[in-house]
């Protein structure tokens, strides 16, 4: 009888779990207008980097329009006027925030100084 009642119990648990991990980094870009020139300059930066984002599991995300997309914007306070630009580690917590274009050098090496990216590229031998 122990044994049924303590399988749901790990089976939540597990889920709980596995629902805070995330096995991507996730760049959110906020603009209030496609215009944005600090929004068509983070696009241009990222755009040619498909490599090194690749290699460090980011996806990103553009939203554009706070009427379309209020939700998102207030989830993550980004900027109601002008660009957001939003860094999300894998483990959902935010670690990087700029109202300007982020450069990949500053990317990569605030993401490559993390310790699960530091464990990543001991297992891909780098």
């Amino acid at each position: 009888m122990p044994k049924l009642l303590l399988t749901p119990t790990i089976l939540l648990f597990a889920m709980l779990h596995l629902s805070q991990q995330n096995n991507h980094r996730h760049i959110w870009l906020f603009a209030s207008e496609a215009g944005n020139a600090s929004f068509t300059t983070q696009k241009s930066l990222l755009a040619n980097a498909a490599a090194g984002l690749k290699e460090r599991d980011i996806l990103v995300h553009e939203v554009i329009g706070l009427k379309a997309n209020e939700a998102l914007f207030k989830k993550y306070k980004a900027s109601a006027q002008g660009f957001t630009f939003i860094l999300i580690g894998k483990d959902s917590g935010e670690k990087l925030r700029s109202n300007q274009p982020v450069s990949l050098e500053k990317l990569y090496r605030l993401i490559d100084a993390m310790p699960m990216r530091q464990e990543e590229m001991k297992r891909q031998g780098k």
